[in-house]
């Protein structure tokens, strides 16, 4: 009578979620299925309680081929330098606002002052239209007198 007992990977589940400064934090956790044989019967066979899976150090060869880990592993490395770039973005943004802000603040006063400028001579350019458009037609002859051709206005 032979009794074996063996425990091998049963599930992996790797998690991603953003912090609250936006990076991306990963983790994951394992569990194991164990099982009984006994005279080459199985007898029991246990799902085991979730381990903390640390992902630098997972022993991928036991589930995974060679390729399948290279992935994984290249994600992981591609998440961390995601996150660092994310960073560094978001410091430069910092610097640029810091460095450039009220420069863009007097350019911004300077252009709200060249548009109220434009608004202010298009109002005096349509009020000398008018202007003009009256006195034109102050000036056209009356319609109320026509003048013939031998015929002058006095």
């Amino acid at each position: 009578m032979s009794l074996e007992k063996t425990v091998e990977p049963y599930e992996v589940l790797i998690r991603f979620r953003k912090d609250a400064s936006g990076n991306t934090l990963i983790a994951g956790q394992m569990q194991r299925l164990q099982k009984i044989v006994m005279d080459g019967e199985l007898i029991k066979e246990d799902i085991l309680q979730p381990e903390e899976l640390d992902l630098n150090a997972l022993p991928t060869s036991e589930f995974m081929t060679e390729a399948q880990a290279d992935a994984i592993n290249q994600a992981t490395r591609l998440f961390g330098e995601n996150n660092g770039l994310l960073l560094r973005l978001a410091q430069l943004e910092a610097k640029l606002r810091a460095e450039w802000g009220a420069e863009v603040a007097a350019h911004k006063e300077t252009i709200k002052s060249f548009a109220n400028d434009a608004r202010l001579k298009n109002q005096m350019i349509d009020t000398l239209e008018k202007t003009v458009e009256a006195l034109r037609a102050a000036n056209a002859p009356s319609s109320a007198t026509p003048a013939t051709d031998g015929d002058t206005l006095s």
